[in-house]
């Protein structure tokens, strides 16, 4: 298999994000329903999304074959899946798909590394620079992604009706890697040392755990491990309101997860004992804010009260 620099400084970058130094969290949250799925047209899996159908979206290959990866759809109506692979490219790869069913993507053809979107059987190339990595469309057909124009670089884009801007993460302007957009133009992603949140005004958010999807609500998901070595554990993220929450898959060594739809159903990756990856896609059970309001005025409630208490303290118990 072949991959351009970029593309290696890409996957590096991913391992790390996904195993930096774990942070603190509020608890773990439920994400009930859950159902797997087998890898399609490989047996590994590279990454994977959804659109609100439920119609679940990625990248996969078989281990030490020289074909290749290719891109898949598995159907929300228990279809049967529709492999995405141009005929003419080397390998096709699968990052985003919308409401429409389009899935944006990226080939090694001809002409070099470029982006795509594909819809009822057509591809059309995306081209931003010398390479285009596509990774995200939302429901207007907005696009991003990032591109390279020399060596191990990445600056990112945003297409809005045919409108492209770049950008990048201040101080890192050959370092900003976009993966996920939602239907308000918020991005997110990763630069040289960390994880980010791109605003729909071009403003930016730094997060403290590699944020991979993004939904309407602004609830982001992905990932966080506890060291880098292959065997240490990696937790799911959920970020609702600032506020992060961990999940692992039951059983699971390493849990990924990569995208969340506009009804709150999530996406992801788990690996076994045997470091075989598993797709699967569950129901968030998000939790009731009114439960975060009532804690909160608890212990500020009890806070004032011994405030109070203290300042009405006899004089004589406070010599």
């Amino acid at each position: 298999m072949v991959m351009s620099s970029a593309r290696w400084l890409s996957c590096a970058f991913v391992l790390v994000a996904f195993s930096s130094a774990p942070g603190s969290f509020a608890a773990s949250i439920e994400i009930t329903n859950l159902r797997t799925f087998a890898t399609p047209f490989g047996d590994q899996v590279t990454g994977v999304a959804l659109n609100d159908h439920g119609d679940i979206a990625g990248t996969s290959f078989f281990f030490g074959s020289s074909s290749g990866q290719s891109g898949f759809v598995i159907p929300a109506n228990g279809g049967p899946p529709v492999q995405i692979k141009n005929a003419a490219a080397q390998y096709t790869e699968v990052h985003g798909i919308n409401n429409a069913g389009t899935v944006a993507g990226l080939y090694l053809g001809t002409d070099g590394l470029q982006g795509f979107t594909y819809s009822a059987g057509i591809y059309t190339p995306v081209s931003v620079g010398t390479e285009t990595y596509l990774y995200g469309i939302n429901n207007h057909g907005d696009l991003t992604g990032y591109y390279s124009n020399i060596g191990l670089t990445a600056t990112g884009f945003l297409i809005q009706g045919g409108t492209t801007t770049t950008f990048a993460f201040p101080g890192n302007p050959l370092s900003t890697f976009p993966l996920g957009i939602n239907d308000a133009d918020q991005v997110v992603g990763y630069y040289n040392s960390g994880s980010f949140l791109r605003q729909s005004d071009g403003s930016f958010r730094t997060l403290d755990f590699g944020a991979k999807g993004i939904n309407d609500q602004g609830i982001l998901v992905g990932g966080r491990g506890t060291g880098g070595g292959p065997t240490d554990p990696v937790f799911g993220i959920v970020s609702i309101g600032g506020t992060e929450y961990t999940f692992s898959y039951p059983g699971a060594t390493k849990t990924y997860l990569y995208g969340i739809n506009n009804v709150n159903e999530v996406v992801g990756i788990y690996e076994d004992a045997t470091y075989a990856s598993h797709i699967f896609e569950g129901q968030l059970a998000v939790p009731e804010p009114s439960t975060a309001c009532l804690c909160g005025l608890v212990l500020l409630g009890a806070a004032v009260l011994a405030v109070h208490r203290t300042r009405r303290k006899p004089s004589g118990l406070l010599r």
